[in-house]
């Protein structure tokens, strides 16, 4: 407790490093998302959902990947 009082307002601390690790891998994605959408990198693709030969919805199968996981264009 002394050193969340010491860091001062506006800081986080966490006792458990394993909670510590998750709160920071979150903070960075929260990060990376408001990065990619500002500079528009988000692609939606969807897939049709189709019952008795009916559009019923869709469904987005590819999860969301940062910019720097994804293949680069050979072009």
């Amino acid at each position: 407790m002394d050193q969340a009082k010491a860091a001062g307002r506006n800081t986080l601390r966490f006792f458990s490093p394993a909670l510590q690790t998750a709160v920071n891998a979150r903070a960075a994605m929260e990060v990376e998302l408001r990065q990619a959408i500002k500079t528009n990198q988000f692609q939606l693709y969807y897939q049709p959902q189709v019952e008795r030969g009916r559009v019923t919805g869709a469904a987005n199968p590819d999860p969301l990947e940062p910019p720097h996981a994804r293949p680069r264009d050979a072009g």
